[in-house]
């Protein structure tokens, strides 16, 4: 989900490309409706426009925080716990719960994939929900059926953008979460091995003092890290919501 297209330059070919003739053929679009205004035009047509606005921003946004995303997902990597060290029983809480968030998303990509699939022209006319078939025979005459093709067959980059930018998200949200859990997991356990000193031997104990400081310290050294990990990802959500209130990034 992370990986984007850094290492498929076919790929990010393609996305180029489909984004720029998004943009080009919704300007298009935006400029037919101004100089043929009507009610019936905005009503029809401007709720698919706003949706096709929204997967280019999410477009957009991926393409400039590329580098950034990855390189969030390279820090997580290299500082996260294993979930292994909160033992049996949350482990098996995060993996049943991860198990079910990964069904969601299927199920939601396999949604949009059959709505992209019925949206194609070969499944019947879209002129309904699309006013681009309008726009290619005003102006683009005997090559209308040319463009118009090549407009759907753009769109699959375009929303697939659209819907992992949440994606990414909860991923990035969910590992945060299983973190914590992971210390509050630990924590819990941190004098399980001193279990056959009492209280008073714990007290008078160097070596159990010594054990506990420097897994204390293990405990907040991980939470600088996710509070690192934390900020940017903030930066990134403040980017996309206000560019010009964004800061150099930092890992």
């Amino acid at each position: 989900m992370l990986s984007l297209n850094e290492h498929n330059k076919i790929l990010k070919i393609v996305n180029r490309f489909s984004l720029v003739y998004q943009i080009m053929s919704t300007l298009i679009q935006v400029y037919f409706i101004i100089t043929n205004i009507s009610l019936e035009l905005i009503i029809r047509y401007s709720t698919m426009l706003l949706v096709h606005c929204h997967c280019m921003c999410a477009m957009i946004f991926l393409s400039i925080f590329e580098k950034n995303i990855i390189d969030l997902d390279s820090f997580f990597t290299d500082f996260a716990w294993s979930i292994d060290t909160a033992g049996e029983v949350t482990a098996r809480n995060i993996k049943s719960t991860s198990v079910k968030i990964n069904r969601i998303i299927y199920v939601v990509l396999g949604v949009n994939l059959i709505i992209m699939i019925i949206y194609f022209p070969l499944c019947g006319d879209q002129s309904e929900l699309f006013i681009w078939e309008r726009v290619c025979d005003h102006y683009f005459g005997v090559w209308s059926k040319l463009f118009y093709h090549i407009y759907f067959a753009t769109i699959p980059s375009m929303v697939y953008s659209g819907v992992r930018l949440g994606f990414i998200l909860i991923y990035v949200i969910w590992n945060m979460k299983n973190q914590v859990l992971l210390i509050i997991a630990y924590i819990l356990k941190i004098s399980d091995d001193f279990d056959d000193l009492d209280d008073l031997q714990k007290l008078h104990s160097v070596q159990y003092q010594k054990a506990i400081f420097k897994r204390l310290c293990l405990c907040i050294k991980h939470h600088i890290s996710l509070k690192r990990y934390d900020k940017n990802i903030l930066f990134i959500c403040n980017s996309l919501i206000s560019p010009q209130s964004s800061k150099i990034f930092y890992l």
